[in-house]
């Protein structure tokens, strides 16, 4: 599922691909994993969408909602969402602002925080290097000061103005 979001994956196609029954493997899945397998693909699917995102400024978003799986660019965007707090479309802005920053490398941001990306070690899959997991999604606000004003803006830790 992994090396192949797109495809039009069903349990018992699942199955057939093992030569098991789909019992067996929905109880075998859900115990290796954690979760039942089309909840797993349902979160891969984002996840992709996300990695092609940070990867390529030019390919539309039917292009890659199709890519991993999804028939439309809707389709793509309500599952999307969710999982990372904003469309892909400004997803994939933010991700192009934070990437040009000067002395800021380039950001990973992990699906609902998570930290790490669900399929590892797939065809075409980069894990983030370690120093990536810890950094702050770009649409999160860091806190500012304005110096002439004494106004800070954004979020302290305690959430209190200092």
């Amino acid at each position: 599922m992994c090396d192949q979001p797109a495809r039009n994956w069903t349990v018992a196609s699942l199955a057939a691909e093992v030569h098991t029954s789909r019992a067996t493997l929905a109880s075998r899945f859900t115990l290796l994993v954690g979760q039942p397998p089309m909840a797993f693909l349902a979160a891969v699917r984002p996840e992709r969408a996300a990695e092609i995102l940070r990867e390529s400024g030019c390919a539309t978003m039917g292009f890659i909602a199709r890519q991993v799986g999804y028939g439309n660019s809707f389709a793509l965007s309500v599952a999307f969402k969710p999982r990372y707090g904003l469309p892909p479309s400004d997803y994939r802005k933010a991700f192009q602002r934070v990437s040009r920053t000067p002395f800021s490398p380039a950001p990973f941001i992990s699906p609902a925080g998570t930290g790490a990306p669900l399929c590892t070690g797939s065809a075409g899959s980069k894990a983030p290097a370690p120093h990536q997991e810890e950094r702050i999604p770009p649409y999160a606000a860091p806190r500012y000061s304005k110096p002439e004003t004494g106004m800070s803006f954004g979020s302290s830790a305690a959430g209190v103005s200092r």
